[in-house]
Order: structure tokens, then C-alpha cells, then sequence
């Protein structure tokens, strides 16, 4: 169990070291337009995020390529079930899902995170 959460530790040092990569990607500029969208999308600044869902505590973990939901679950790998990743390409926001399914993903103005679309969207509500 030790050895997995300096893993984890590990991990989170070196995604440190690539948010400065990260925040540089998803900056935008006058010339191009086209990314005008990842600028209305409200990310989160902190390394870890927290959110519920129906009663359930997740963490959200900044990445090189966006982000990783995780679920608190006690007995799972550092008590944390990975969920799905969220990755930012081409002016999208897309989370993959442990299935490899892909939904749309955004974070709106008050920082929860929405996945899925029209009838078929999951609120994670930030917590400050």
C-alpha cells in the first residue's frame, strides 16, 4: 500500500512539472479563433479537485492532457476507483469513460463539471 501512494506521489510531481505544458496549450490567442471555446470552459486551477455525484465523493486530477476522475472508494487502489479521463484536443473537452466511451465534457461558471449532452448529462458538484 505504501509503495503505491509514493507512486501516487510520484505522479503528482511530475504533473506538476507539466501543468506549466497544460496551461500554454490552453491559452489563447487573437489569431486563432477556433480555440475560443476552451477559454468559456471554466477549468480548474488546483492539481486535485473535489466534486459529489449522488451522494459520492470524486477527485478530479489535473494531467498532462487534461484530467483523470477518480472515485473515493474505500479498498480500491489508494481509495481512489478511476472513473474516466478527460482529455483537451482540438478545442474540445472529451471524456473517455473506463469503457473507452467518449462523452463531451465542460465545466461550467460555477466549477461543476458536466459529462454527457442533452437528456443524458451527469452534474459532478464542485466542492470549495
Amino acid at each position: 500500500m505504501r509503495d503505491a501512494f509514493e507512486e501516487f506521489i510520484a505522479m503528482d510531481i511530475k504533473q506538476k512539472e507539466l501543468e506549466n505544458n497544460l496551461q500554454t496549450s490552453l491559452k489563447i490567442t487573437a489569431s486563432d479563433p477556433s480555440m475560443y471555446s476552451l477559454t468559456t470552459a471554466n477549468f480548474p486551477n488546483s492539481t486535485y479537485t473535489s466534486y459529489t455525484y449522488s451522494s459520492q465523493n470524486f477527485l478530479l486530477r489535473k494531467t498532462a492532457t487534461g484530467y483523470s476522475l477518480y472515485l473515493e472508494k474505500t479498498g480500491a487502489n489508494n481509495d481512489l476507483l478511476l472513473k474516466g479521463k478527460i482529455t483537451i484536443k482540438d478545442a474540445s473537452i472529451i471524456f473517455y469513460d473506463s469503457q473507452q466511451n467518449k462523452l463531451k465534457a465542460e465545466f461550467d461558471e460555477f466549477n461543476n463539471l458536466i459529462i454527457g449532452e442533452g437528456t443524458h448529462k451527469v452534474t459532478y458538484q464542485y466542492q470549495n
